[in-house]
This record gives structure tokens, sequence and C-alpha cells, in this order.
């Protein structure tokens, strides 16, 4: 019995590997071919591999009290690793995580803990984010960047997102908070829910009034606030299942319910602008559209 219990276990962890690559190779299928093989060899290197940790790693909460790392009790470890070349607050999406991981502890108590690992110099700047969001759990920050010279993580911000087993093996290779799809696969692991494999939503045809919006020139202190409205064009419901917005300093708000054919679906988005200058912001629509995710734009300038 034990026997046929670990085949089980080897089996289903095929699925999920299978399931994943073919996953990262639907996403980025307007990707040249080679792109897609590195994807896939990606996703298939990482899956069961053993994340080593730092002796000694302390965390830092809130306060900026530390803490030891200390993961006991908790089946799933969800662990992200961010540097700090490009926009911080774009990689972060702090606001998402958290509802994430309370999400999942409400529906499972005590399964799941989150420890994001900050390779940056600047901290004061990852703390004014960390408050802004009320981000209340524990940081580590790895200003000699030990993590990734014990692991060598991808360079693809992509795949910096893991969600580990009680070993510290790599189950799923992913940012659940950039793509609603992994997010989904994420949840059905950490929930232990049987995954469909042949789940198909029927599709339908969509028009925006516009795909992009030019904000203009605006004092910094002021809040910009559109709307963008999808028509359901097609013959069946209209189903948003995720908006994702590439930086914290969009909120969108929106409605799950579906949406009846010849109606409309309104995104309704707050822009708060974190920093002067020239900006382009996007937002990914995932739905049952043949073309999703939908891409939306919004540009202006920050006096």
């Amino acid at each position: 019995m034990v026997l046929l219990d670990l085949e089980m276990k080897k089996y289903n962890l095929g699925i999920w590997r299978l399931f994943l690559v073919l996953l990262v190779i639907s996403n980025f299928i307007a990707c040249k071919e080679s792109k897609h093989q590195r994807l896939a060899r990606t996703v298939l290197e990482w899956e069961n591999k053993q994340i080593r940790y730092p002796s000694n790693m302390l965390l830092t909460n809130l306060n900026g009290d530390s803490t030891a790392f200390d993961k006991t009790g908790y089946k799933y470890t969800i662990m992200m690793y961010v540097d700090s070349i490009g926009c911080m607050s774009c990689k972060l999406q702090l606001k998402e995580w958290k509802l994430f991981v309370e999400k999942m502890n409400i529906e499972n108590p005590n399964t799941v803990c989150i420890l994001l690992v900050f390779h940056s110099s600047n901290k004061r700047n990852i703390r004014h984010l960390l408050k802004k969001n009320a981000f209340n759990y524990p940081v580590f920050f790895d200003i000699q960047d030990s993590l990734n010279l014990l692991n060598h993580f991808p360079i693809d911000d992509s795949f910096r997102s893991f969600l580990l087993d009680r070993d510290n093996k790599v189950v799923i290779i992913g940012n659940p908070i950039h793509n609603p799809n992994i997010k989904k696969l994420y949840e059905k692991i950490i929930c232990s829910k049987s995954l469909d494999y042949n789940e198909k939503r029927a599709q339908t045809q969509v028009q925006f009034d516009q795909s992009v919006v030019n904000l203009g020139n605006f004092k910094r202190k002021n809040k910009q606030e559109l709307t963008f409205v999808l028509k359901n064009l097609g013959h069946n419901l209209l189903s948003v299942e995720d908006v994702v917005p590439s930086c914290d300093c969009l909120d969108v708000r929106f409605t799950h319910e579906s949406t009846n054919p010849g109606d409309t679906w309104m995104l309704n988005v707050i822009y708060e602008a974190d920093a002067p200058g020239a900006f382009e912001k996007t937002i990914a629509v995932y739905c049952n559209v043949p073309n999703s995710p939908l891409h939306l734009r919004i540009m202006g300038y920050v006096e």
C-alpha cells in the first residue's frame, strides 16, 4: 500500500509538471520557438529542485524588529526573490500578494507562509512600500545576495517565484500575481483540489471603447480616474477571470459577474502617480476570448 501511494504521488507530480509546461508555453505562444523551448526547460529544470537558505537568516517585520525564519507547521512556502533592477512596485504588487496569502490561509488555515527576499540596498523605499500596503509579513533583506548565490535563480522575473513543500523543494515555479492561470494552479495545490485538465469555457467576442488612454499633463498629487468599457459582441456570456495591473500605482475595480451578450462590462481605474515624469502603464484583462489576455495602456506626464 505504501509503495502504491508513492507511485501515485510520482504520477500526480508528473501530471502537474506536464500541465505547468503546457501552461507556460500557451502563455508565450506568440514568441519564437526557441523561447518556447527555453521556458519549458526552465520549468523542468526547477521542478522538485531544493532551495537552499543561508545560515542564520534573519527576517525583518514592519516595525524593524528581527526574527528567525521559521516555517514550522506550514505545509507550503511561497518564496519570491526580487532584485533592484527595474520598477520595484511593478514587480512586487504587495497588495495582491497580501490578498492572495490571506485568502489561502482563510480557506486552509496555517497551510502556507510567504517569504519575500529583497536583494536591494534601498531599504527605505522597500519599507515605504511595505507600510503603504500594510504588508505585515516578515521579509528578508539580502544585501549580499546570498540566497541567489546559493541557488542561481533564473534571470527572468517571471520565474523567481516558487511554491515550496516542507522540504523546500519546488512544486511550482511562476508568479501567481502576474498570471491568473499560475495563480489557479497554486490554489489547486495549496487547497488540495483536483484540476480538470479538460476544462474548456465557451468563448465570446468583445470590443473595448478604447484600449489606450492618454491622461496628458497633471500634478502628482492629483489622482486620475478613468473607465474602460468592454462590450460583449458574441453569443456567449463574457466571464472576466482576473485583471492584472502592471503597477501598485493602479487600483482596478470591476465585477466578476458574467456579462450577457450585447451588454457591457466596466473596468474602473484609479491611477496614483508614484514618480514625476512621463509614464506608460499596462493592464491585462483575462477573460474567455480567443486572444486573452486583452491589454490596455495608460500614459501621460506627471508634473
